[in-house]
């Protein structure tokens, strides 16, 4: 079963042969955007940036 599942593309891939196919990336642009994702993963900074600041926070 697991030889199966692997055999699947990832979630990303795929996304990221929408965004190719579509002509919003080329492959350079999603390699890019995984290395960077990447290096900010391995130097500790946060990746998603905050959205909701101090909500209900008088102070």
């Amino acid at each position: 079963m697991y030889s199966y599942i692997r055999k699947h593309k990832t979630t990303m891939g795929l996304y990221a042969e929408r965004l190719i196919q579509a002509g919003l990336i080329d492959a350079a642009g999603v390699t890019a955007l995984q290395d960077n994702y990447r290096d900010r993963l391995d130097h500790g900074e946060p990746v998603p940036k905050s959205a909701l600041g101090m909500i209900g926070n008088e102070f």
